[in-house]
């Protein structure tokens, strides 16, 4: 037999916790919940189900009951035992069944994979309650789930126009636009649920991911530190951050956080595919290495790191291998690379770094300081640039020709060394491309550019997006005005750009150099092309 206790409650918190002022408990729940002064859910639904049996005060109980049955499912949910959950909500219904028996059964579709269920359940819900708003914000993430993006942010919409202050509806409709391309509205919607609740969680996170869609990527690395700070998404966000101060020339930064990553015991396909590329961009060719063959161990096949991985054997030496491993890609990618790998051809001459000390003006100090890094063997994160840099390429085109990996090597080796940055690299690949490009493959220079651009632009997106700039303009920029800006690598990405489109159409190219008033070594190496 059943012996229930009635526990008085303080009628303010009875009020906040939705519970009935005289609390049924069993006896025995009660005597527990006395020792251990805590009250459980399991103990109020059981104190609830014995008093709705025996029939006294069930119009006042009931509703307590089946609340409680709705908030244990939830629970359920949560921790993800859906069947103990579809339980829960039966049991409700048999006391019960209003619009909280389609809304509950129409979560624990969704989450169980049955979209199309999850979706008429929640529609049914809504037309029992139309009033009830989280309804609708549900049936906004089944229908995220179900890719139905544009619906999705009309029920978005409309709970907008019956209710302004919900954040999450927001955010929903966010992650709609951000799913269909439309960056620019999701940010905005984000920031709409940031001023009305500036503590919520992910929507730093979320800003960050569109501003990089965007390529905005210095707000996105704000919003990324921000969403870290708050301990917010894990690793995701530091690899997502990790790409923004990659496309920020921070790539050290990025280098870092990547390896942070691994140390905490991620090794995902996508970390080391990251950490790949960006080994292979700065020239850290050992360590690439090494990535490569963990890589291998877990059997990556992703194309991006495959053809990273490729690049890392050519530029290590290992041409036999990098052959190997370029037959197991589609065979347009395959035939691109082998094309690399055949020019190479046993080639095995090298240059030392320290013969081209002797080629760069150091009068700048910290070009001075970054060449004594250099001669003391140091690796350090300071940049510096002058013009004279660009006598290494053309030391290099007349030492290693058409010889790809060999030149783009001791290239991007070079440009790390001597100056530090990723632009100065994506400088350097830039010329040499075009030089290969016309005269390894018999490309037309406008066609060499076109193909060049989007391979720049992934090491430094500003040279990329300039060079782009130029070479898409109906007319092209002055270039006595550009000749006269030699300050950074994109400068110099930009007068060459135009300099050789232009040479072109000149019919004596000395006299036209001439009157540019540029450097010698500018002028050296504009005449290999």
């Amino acid at each position: 037999m059943k012996i229930i206790v009635y526990l008085s409650l303080d009628p303010q918190k009875a009020k906040a916790e939705n519970l009935p002022v005289s609390l049924p408990l069993l006896r025995e729940d009660f005597e527990d919940a006395a020792k251990k002064n805590k009250l459980d859910p399991d103990m109020i639904i059981r104190g609830l189900s014995a008093q709705v049996e025996i029939g006294k005060k069930v119009e006042y109980y009931l509703p307590y009951l089946v609340y409680f049955l709705y908030d244990k499912a939830r629970s359920y949910m949560n921790a993800g035992k859906l069947q103990e959950a579809k339980e829960m909500v039966e049991k409700a219904a048999n006391y019960k069944k209003d619009y909280r028996y389609p809304f509950h059964l129409g979560i624990i579709e969704r989450l169980s994979g049955n979209l199309g269920q999850s979706e008429i359940l929640l529609k049914e819900a809504i037309a029992m309650n139309s009033e009830y708003l989280p309804i609708r914000i549900e049936l906004a993430r089944t229908l995220m789930d179900q890719s139905e993006f544009e619906e999705t942010i009309q029920i978005c919409k409309e709970i907008i126009e019956l209710d302004p202050s919900f954040t999450m509806t927001y955010l929903l409709m966010g992650d709609a636009y951000l799913a269909l391309g439309d960056a620019k509205s999701s940010i905005t919607l984000y920031q709409q649920a940031l001023a009305i609740d500036h503590d919520l969680q992910s929507v730093h996170w979320r800003i960050g991911v569109a501003a990089n869609m965007l390529q905005k990527f210095s707000l996105a690395e704000n919003e990324f530190k921000i969403s870290l700070s708050k301990n917010e998404g894990g690793w995701h966000v530091k690899y997502d951050l990790s790409y923004s101060l990659y496309k920020r020339g921070k790539i050290f930064e990025a280098i870092q956080l990547l390896s942070e990553i691994q140390r905490s015991g991620v090794e995902t396909p996508e970390v080391l595919t990251e950490m790949l590329i960006l080994q292979k961009t700065i020239g850290l060719y050992e360590e690439a290495l090494e990535t490569v063959e963990k890589g291998m161990d877990m059997e990556i096949t992703e194309e991006g790191f495959l053809l990273a991985a490729i690049d890392v054997y050519a530029f290590n030496g290992m041409v036999d291998k990098a052959l190997k491993l370029a037959e197991s890609l589609p065979s347009e990618l395959a035939n691109s690379r082998k094309k690399l790998l055949e020019f190479e051809d046993g080639w095995k001459k090298k240059i030392d770094l320290k013969e081209f000390i002797r080629l760069i003006d150091t009068s700048k100090p910290e070009v001075k300081n970054k060449i004594e890094d250099v001669k003391n063997g140091l690796v350090t994160e300071r940049q510096s640039f002058d013009v004279t840099m660009l006598s290494i390429l053309t030391e290099v085109i007349k030492f290693h020709g058409l010889h790809f990996y060999s030149a783009e090597s001791i290239l991007t080796r070079s440009a790390m060394a001597f100056s530090g940055s990723t632009e100065t690299i994506a400088l350097f690949i830039f010329l040499y491309r075009i030089y290969f490009y016309t005269h390894a493959l018999d490309y037309k220079l406008e066609d060499a550019i076109e193909i060049v651009i989007p391979q720049i632009t992934d090491i430094s997106w500003k040279m990329g997006y300039e060079i782009a700039k130029i070479f898409e303009a109906e007319e092209l920029t002055d270039i006595e005005d550009m000749s006269q800006k030699f300050e950074s690598p994109v400068d110099v990405a930009k007068f060459f750009t135009t300099t050789l489109v232009l040479l072109e159409n000149e019919k004596d190219r000395s006299e036209f150099l001439k009157s540019l008033n540029i450097p010698d070594v500018v002028i050296e190496l504009i005449k290999i092309y």
